[in-house]
């Protein structure tokens, strides 16, 4: 019985890994797939970058009619750009200004167009029992012709997204690293689905084992039930001797009873009949046990 429990829970496992497997292997070939759409789509943005900026750097950077050839350069438009948008913000904080406002800034890098997007968003606020009304600001950016969508921007600050784009994006730092990232990913879903595969359908190693062990507690059930059914005769017939034995008993009692019944009556007789001739005139009478 203990090799049959240990053979039918190997099988339980060997059927929930083919179970698995069936599972697995789409996930696994789709995980396979995007990596391959990943790592032709940042193969291609980074050999754009690299044929734009082939040292890696901006000869310059154009907002609207502004045309600026370093970032210290652009200090003030980074200054008057983020007081425009608090002043905003002041105007949504006081109700000036209701619902939710979104400004874009197209930035000019090369061959590339990079937007910049700012929400800026009213919320109430709680502050212990005192409720106040404030802005929440998000910035993004992105950019269509390398896959960019919606990156977000540290602290939300325009300097940020500028430094961000001109150190990791025309560099082709981000591109590397995504490309790194897929040929990785890739690679390691290739080798699982070789292991699934190899895996698929392949014979219950224990099968033989198994069926033997099946056999041998069948067999071993079987003598057992005989054994019981033998015991059970055996106690069946010590039941009905012990059933006779008692019945013998009852009926040697009974005519114990009738024994001293009629020898009762034959004595009582005697006394009433030597009453009656007046042997026992004057004289106590001794009845005895009856």
């Amino acid at each position: 019985e203990k090799n049959m429990r240990k053979y039918a829970s190997r099988k339980k496992q060997y059927e929930a890994d083919q179970t698995y497997i069936h599972n697995a292997k789409p996930r696994v070939k789709a995980f396979i797939k995007d990596a391959e759409k990943r790592i032709e789509d940042n193969s291609r943005y980074l050999e754009a970058v690299r044929a734009s900026f082939p040292d890696g750097k901006f000869k310059e950077i154009v907002i609207g009619k502004h045309r600026f050839t370093t970032i210290d350069a652009m200090e003030d438009f980074f200054k008057e750009h983020n007081k425009s948008l608090l002043a905003e913000m002041k105007q949504m904080k006081d109700g000036e200004i209701a619902g939710e406002q979104k400004r874009q800034l197209t930035i000019q890098i090369g061959d590339f167009s990079f937007v910049v997007t700012t929400k800026l968003t009213r919320q109430t606020v709680r502050d212990g029992a005192t409720l106040f009304n404030d802005v929440e600001r998000k910035m993004t950016y992105s950019c269509a012709e390398l896959g960019i969508e919606d990156i977000p921007v540290r602290q939300n600050l325009l300097r940020n997204a500028i430094e961000d784009i001109t150190h990791n994006v025309i560099t082709g730092r981000d591109f590397s690293e995504r490309l790194e990232a897929a040929e990785r990913s890739k690679k390691h879903n290739e080798a699982e689905l070789e292991q699934l595969l190899s895996r698929e359908g392949k014979p219950f190693e224990y099968e033989a084992e198994l069926e033997q062990a099946k056999a041998q507690y069948e067999e071993y059930a079987e003598l057992m039930k005989k054994e019981l059914e033998q015991k059970e005769a055996k106690y069946a017939e010590m039941d009905a001797d012990v059933e006779v034995a008692d019945n013998l008993a009852n009926a040697e009692e009974d005519d114990d009873d009738l024994y001293r019944s009629d020898d009762t009556k034959d004595r009582i007789e005697t006394l009433f009949n030597q009453a009656i001739s007046g042997e026992f005139k004057g004289k106590p009478i001794s009845i005895g046990r009856l």
